[in-house]
């Protein structure tokens, strides 16, 4: 999976988790043999990683370039 270019890595990283968040507070968190056979958990859990996965390097990237002393001119 890529990214769009031109997309704030660090954002799309923060909004992603964010989301993330919500939906980890939405689940009831109950053992799988108590939730129905097509509940979304593991399939959620797969796009969340991969998503993840396609942002984390253009994101350590701006990360380092963002906390890089600056460079006297």
């Amino acid at each position: 999976m890529s990214w769009p270019e031109g997309r704030d890595p660090l954002e799309q990283l923060t909004l992603l988790g964010a989301d993330w968040l919500r939906v980890l507070r939405a689940d009831p968190g109950l053992s799988a043999r108590f939730l129905p056979a097509d509940w979304p958990a593991a399939r959620s859990a797969a796009v969340y990683r991969r998503c993840f996965d396609a942002l984390l390097l253009a994101g350590q990237r701006r990360l380092d370039r963002e906390l890089a002393p600056a460079v006297p001119g």
